[in-house]
């Protein structure tokens, strides 16, 4: 039953993925005690009838992956919005198992993937929750110390370290590391909580990843996550 009293959010996940789910009275009373509900969703052409419900986010199985793109994914659920004329961009994010290839994550982190959610079942319920709890406030969610654990994530940052007491940054430089680094925000993200243009932040990061020696921004949260939030010398 439906309790229009709670904000909705929907969970979407195929028939043939919902043995894996938890479906425990424990998951019940977690959800119910966080003062929000989740709808079940599992086919593409039931999502638009539970758009009506206006949920305010999306839950994606990261095994929907296998049969659309991250950019698909984003691209339907911005044309069912439509359709239905919600009345706001509802955010998307997607769960993350033990099994999910760190690969995934990437292409996750170039689309507009808010973040992810750790599979009860393999991270616990606390890193669940973390998660949920993050998105569902609408703050991007890419921690750390989770995909380092994923298979296929080979980053190494071995000399990156005695690099790092040696790099200047400057104060609107190390602002912006530190939120790329403890919560993996977009560019856009990023502008508007220092009140300064996009592409002014997209200088700024091309900048700290030339000094850290890294080719892009998940390879820098991996690093900052290794080993701890390195604070740089400011210039």
């Amino acid at each position: 039953m439906i309790n229009f009293t709670k904000p909705v959010h929907l969970y979407f996940t195929r028939e043939e993925d919902l043995e894996e789910l938890c479906t425990t009275e424990e998951l019940i009373q977690k959800i119910d005690s966080m003062s929000r509900q989740v709808i079940m969703c599992t086919s593409w052409s039931e999502l638009p009838d539970k758009l009506k419900l206006n949920p305010l986010s999306i839950c994606f199985n990261y095994r929907e992956l296998a049969h659309s793109s991250a950019m698909e994914i984003v691209n339907m659920v911005k044309t069912m919005s439509k359709l239905v004329n919600l009345p706001y961009e509802i955010k998307l994010s997607v769960d993350v198992g033990k099994d999910t290839p760190y690969n995934t994550i990437k292409l996750l982190q170039k689309s507009d993937i808010l973040g992810i959610i750790p599979r009860p079942s393999d991270f616990g319920w606390d890193e669940c929750l973390k998660g949920a709890n993050a998105l569902w406030s609408n703050i991007p969610y890419w921690p750390k110390h989770i995909l380092e654990k994923l298979p296929g994530n080979k980053l190494k940052n071995t000399n990156l370290q005695a690099v790092s007491n040696h790099i200047k940054l400057t104060a609107r430089q190390q602002q912006i590391y530190s939120l790329v680094s403890t919560r993996g925000a977009s560019n856009k993200v990023i502008a508007k909580t220092l009140n300064i243009s996009e592409s002014t932040v997209k200088l700024h990061v091309s900048a700290i990843l030339k000094k850290y020696g890294v080719r892009n921004r998940t390879q820098l949260a991996v690093f900052a996550g290794n080993h701890g939030l390195v604070k740089a010398r400011l210039q």
